[in-house]
């Protein structure tokens, strides 16, 4: 199912039924040599906003109505969805300053921008995720970026043509926990249902972007919403389209003083240990058959070479399973 976290909407402004004018105050923009009025748009006055709104503007054609699903109150977790969008409209008309035809509204919206958003409840603590995911960073495609504060954040962009693509990944319990004015909605059992959250948002910003990401051929708010596409899913795995055991090899030797001619080395001897299935008897033939010296300088190098590896095999396992884990639960999202 679609979910989105932040949404900029245009309505046509004759779904409105009822507006306090009291409530809004009016900005004019002005030809610089005639000063005559071009331009009239009325602003909701930030005292009469509800939680989660932060926009609401309107002409004498359109309103722009910018929101996120803190709008949503204590049904925030599950976001805006077919299910919820008469819940978010319902909540708006409580600000008192206007009162929308809500069917209406819906039926005519369109959407200018959205954040697709999915709450991936994952297994382990989520800053192994943001961790496994920063290794990503030398997918030359993308731009990464980690940020540590509140609860950590992986950032990936991507240029394309005609629009920038971003996606992030961050610790949606530590967001909630310092956000004083939703967080008063929730009880303490209410509250849990963040823990180990990793949240997966991506920015989609033009009209093209909408069409092509959820499959659709127009950018109305029903169209999006009922869409069956995975969008997040798509960019996911064109990040991670690199094999993470390569990524992992950079990361082994990054930021480290070794001379090139020692990794290829390391790097060889790892292959012949892999060749011989981890098998120290036959490696130590292996070496007595080719090596001329004495052979335990040798011997005793392949076998902390084999320990090493055995660790790192099941360490990267484990890494593995993770990025697979965070794309099992995007593709049933």
């Amino acid at each position: 199912m679609i979910r989105l976290d932040t949404l900029r909407l245009q309505v046509p402004t004759d779904t409105i039924k009822n507006i306090d004018f009291g409530k809004f105050t009016e900005d004019t923009k002005k030809d610089n040599e005639t000063q005559e009025v071009i331009k009239r748009i009325e602003k909701i006055k930030d005292k009469y906003k509800p939680i989660g709104l932060s926009e609401f503007t309107f002409n004498e054609n359109y309103f722009t109505l910018t929101m996120s699903a803190k709008v949503l109150k204590k049904s925030y977790y599950e976001l805006i969805t077919k299910n919820t969008i008469e819940e978010v409209f319902n909540n708006v008309n409580q600000s008192k300053a206007l009162e929308l035809d809500i069917n209406t509204a819906i039926d005519r919206a369109e959407v200018l921008r959205c954040d697709v958003t999915n709450n991936l409840k994952v297994s382990k603590s989520v800053d192994s995720y943001l961790k496994l995911l920063y290794n990503y960073k030398l997918n030359r495609n993308y731009l990464v970026s980690k940020y540590h504060q509140h609860g950590g954040s992986v950032i990936f962009k991507r240029d394309v043509k005609t629009y920038k693509e971003r996606m992030i990944f961050y610790n949606k319990e530590f967001e909630i926990l310092r956000d004083k004015q939703l967080i008063k909605f929730f009880t303490s059992k209410e509250f849990r249902q963040f823990e180990n959250d990793l949240r997966c948002e991506q920015n989609i910003t033009s009209f093209k972007n909408i069409r092509e990401q959820f499959k659709i051929g127009t950018h109305n708010l029903k169209d999006v919403l009922n869409s069956t596409a995975k969008p997040n899913l798509r960019v996911y795995d064109r990040i991670t389209d690199k094999k993470l055991e390569a990524l992992l090899l950079f990361e082994e030797y990054d930021n480290k003083k070794i001379r090139f001619q020692d990794i290829v080395k390391m790097e060889g001897m790892k292959g012949i240990i892999k060749k011989f299935n981890y098998n120290e008897k036959l490696i130590r033939e292996f070496i007595r058959h080719y090596y001329k010296g004495q052979p335990s300088h040798w011997n005793k190098k392949f076998s902390n070479m084999i320990r090493k590896l055995q660790s790192e095999r099941e360490t990267n396992k484990k890494e593995i399973a993770s990025i697979q884990e965070i794309r099992r639960l995007l593709e049933v999202a």
